[in-house]
Formats: structure tokens, C-alpha cells, sequence
């Protein structure tokens, strides 16, 4: 195989080339008939013929400029890169900026989902989502920070740096899509396209107190994102409202023909539907989901007060029990599995925006377990002005421990490091 200019061009073996290789091989029958499989290899070759014969579309931006932001400005270490694009200016996002976890593709803007690996990457065109903001008036303000390969559920695996709590420097701001996070809860965007599959919208949306959306499966396209699996991979918008993220979602719903992943997809009218309100509506609660050795108990309560003022705006709420949900831990193996397949973690939280480092956060102990901050954003311990937790609101999980292992220290849901 070699490449001729833009095209790659398919060098076709003849018959002395696959008797030699039969030969070479021992396949002695395939030696005999070498010129019945030239043939054959031939004609599937011809595909390569037709494809190069079809007009290539042309990338829809070649290149955008942007920029790393400094410690000065992004001292969290939100954002992989900053920008702005911009095309129609008019629609029902004119006006907003638009953040993009950095494992969806923006033309002519670097790509790495977290990872060095894809070091070099740039996409020639837009997901269907960023298609859609653009269209409907926004503005790409940046590719926002993102664990290795959207593998993990904390906030420091990306090769980019940790990336900090908006509310306690230190502390998880959740992941996934921790940037998205913390641009929004420090008013960097006003918008954010994020993905889910185990959690990587709702985590860093409940660690940093504001909205995050995990849509219907095949409800928002995936075209153009990094993919993990189909039936777990799920498109879906961040805001600090309900009515903004409602907004959002009514521009990048809907079918686009490309993706696999939807099926009979259908849009409501979001912003609308606010107003209806939930009287006559059935929710569930999960009895497994509170109660056990890993829950905490505020937020046991703080989920059983919603029920009930939900109950009281007219829903009926009734208790569902999954047993299999207690083997959770179990079920989520995989990501332990993909933790142990990280060769090299950058610094847990001490690292500077800028640059990886390779050690833990110190601790006051190192017995202390890692633990990400309460999933209540009303629970996080409040700052004072000289940087201290107030005595008002006592800090209820401990940072990152210091455990001594530099380059593999790690934070899972059960270990630290």
C-alpha cells in the first residue's frame, strides 16, 4: 500500500505474489489456485477504486485559532483551550456562550478527550450537537477538561491537570465532565455539552451545584463524539437552570440520520413543559438507594424531602426496590478495571493548571480515605474570606489523601489511591 497524494493507492498482488506467499505459509492448496484468489482479492480490492472515485467533502473549518489558558485565568483548570466561533449570530441561543467537553469534535480545534494519546488531533468537522448551537445562534467559547478518555468519575486523570472544585480547592469536582462543572459554577459559559455514560453529566453537575441532563438513550445525536458504547453512550447539556438546560436540549434534540445509536426519537416541547408541572405524574424511588453502608446520611434525608415535596405538588411517589442495585459495586467492576489500565495519574490536586505533576495531595493523615464532596451542593463547606471552611458549615469529606504512590495514585469510589 502506498500513498499517492490525497488518495491511497492499493498495490494488487498477482499470481506469483500469492504463491509465493501460500508457499511461505504452507498452504499448499491456496498455491495451487493462486490464480483463482487473485481474482477474488482483486475484485474485493475494487471497493478501494469506487471510494476514490467519490468527491470528498470539504472540512467545514480547517483551523481555528485558540489558546491555552494560564493559572491566573482558569486557576480550577477548567478548560483545555479557549476560543470563539461564532457563524449565524441569530436564533434561540444568540447571545450564549457554549462550552464543549473536549472528547466531542469541533473543527479545526484540537481534540484529546484527556488523553496525550490523541496528541496532534484535529477534527474536520462539527458533532451534530455543536452543529445545531452554532446554528441556533451560540458561541463555542472552548473544549473544557475531561477525564483520560472519560473513564473515571473524579476530576485529576486528565493529562491536562487536575481539575478543582469550584466551591473548595482541593476537592473533586466530579467527572467526567468537570469542566463543563466548573465553567458553568464560576460563570465562564452559560452553556455546556457534556456526555454520560456511568455518570459523567449528573456527578460533576451535583459535586460543583449546578444542572446537568442525561437525556433519553438516541434523544440527542452522538454523531461526532468519542464513543464508549452504544448502549451506554448518551449526548446531553449542563447549565446553572432548569430553564436554560430545557432551552439547550430543544436545540440539539432530534434524529440526524447518521447516528445508530437512535430509534424512533421523539422532541417535546421543553421549555413549555416546564410549566405543566408534575401533578399526575408516578416516580419512583429506589429503597436500595439509600440506607446502605456507602450512603450518607443528609443525603438520605435530602432525597426523601424531595419525594415528599414532589408528592405535595400532586406526583405520586411510591417505593420500587431493585435488588440487584446492592451488587452495584460489583456491577461497576469495569471501572476499577479501567483505573488499573492508567500507566501514568497526574498529580491528584496539587498540580498546576498548566502542567501534570506526579504526586498526591498531602493530607492530614494518610489514613484518611479519599471521599469526593457531598452530591448536595448546599452540603459543600463554605470559604471564608481568608480561604478557611467557616465553622458554620463544617466540612464534611476529607481531600485527596497523600498515599506515597506518585505515579499510580488513583481515587475510586471504594480506595484511595
Amino acid at each position: 500500500m502506498k500513498k499517492e497524494g490525497s488518495a491511497i493507492s492499493i498495490n494488487r498482488p498477482d499470481t506469483s505474489d500469492i504463491a509465493a506467499v501460500a508457499a511461505r505459509l504452507g498452504y499448499d492448496r491456496a498455491a495451487a489456485q493462486a490464480d483463482e484468489f487473485a481474482t477474488l482479492i482483486g475484485g474485493m480490492l475494487g471497493a478501494y477504486d469506487v471510494l476514490d472515485g467519490v468527491e470528498a467533502e470539504q472540512p467545514t473549518r480547517e483551523y481555528v485559532a485558540h489558546r491555552r489558558p494560564g493559572p491566573d485565568e482558569d486557576p480550577d483548570n477548567a478548560w483545555v483551550l479557549r476560543t470563539e466561533i461564532s457563524t449565524t449570530g441569530s436564533g434561540p441561543l444568540a447571545g450564549l456562550r457554549v462550552a464543549v467537553k473536549d472528547n466531542i469534535m469541533v473543527a479545526g480545534l484540537p481534540m484529546a478527550a484527556g488523553s496525550g494519546l490523541l496528541a496532534g488531533y484535529r477534527p474536520s468537522f462539527d458533532a451534530t450537537v455543536v452543529s445545531r448551537v452554532l446554528e441556533a445562534g451560540a458561541t463555542i467559547a472552548g473544549k473544557t477538561n475531561c477525564e483520560y478518555f472519560c473513564l473515571d468519575g473524579g476530576s485529576h486523570t486528565s493529562e491536562f491537570g487536575a481539575t478543582h472544585n469550584p466551591h473548595r480547592r482541593g476537592y473533586s469536582a466530579g467527572g467526567s465532565s468537570s469542566g463543563n462543572a466548573v465553567a458553568l459554577a464560576t460563570g465562564q459559559t452559560d452553556l455546556a455539552l457534556g456526555t454520560d455514560q456511568a455518570g459523567s453529566i449528573r456527578v460533576p453537575a451535583s459535586f460543583c451545584g449546578i444542572v446537568g441532563l442525561k437525556p433519553t438513550h438516541g434523544l440527542v445525536p452522538y454523531t461526532g463524539i468519542t464513543p464508549l458504547d452504544p448502549v451506554i453512550d448518551h449526548a446531553g447539556v449542563m447549565s446553572t437552570t432548569v430553564a436554560e438546560t430545557a432551552l439547550l436540549l430543544s436545540v440539539v434534540a432530534g434524529y440526524d440520520d447518521y447516528d445508530p445509536r437512535q430509534r424512533r426519537v421523539t422532541v417535546g416541547d421543553y421549555l413549555s413543559d416546564l410549566d405543566v408541572g408534575v401533578r399526575g405524574l408516578r416516580i419512583g424511588r429506589l429503597a436500595e438507594g439509600s440506607g446502605h453502608p456507602g450512603s450518607e446520611p443528609d443525603v438520605d434525608d435530602a432525597v426523601r424531602a424531595a419525594a415528599d415535596d414532589l408528592a405535595a405538588l400532586g406526583a405520586e411517589v411510591v417505593e420500587v426496590s431493585i435488588p440487584m442495585h446492592s451488587h452495584r459495586s460489583s456491577c461497576m467492576a469495569w471501572r476499577t478495571a479501567s483505573s488499573m489500565g492508567r500507566a501514568s495519574v497526574p498529580d491528584a490536586m496539587t498540580a498546576t493548571p498548566s502542567t501534570p505533576s506526579s504526586t498526591c495531595l498531602p493530607a492530614a493523615t494518610k489514613s484518611a480515605r479519599c471521599r469526593p464532596p457531598s452530591r448536595r451542593a448546599r452540603s459543600l463547606p463554605s470559604t471564608s474570606s481568608s480561604g478557611t471552611a467557616s465553622p458554620t458549615t463544617p466540612a464534611r469529606s476529607t481531600p485527596y489523601a497523600g498515599c506515597g504512590r506518585s505515579t499510580t495514585a488513583r481515587w475510586s469510589k471504594s480506595t484511595c489511591c
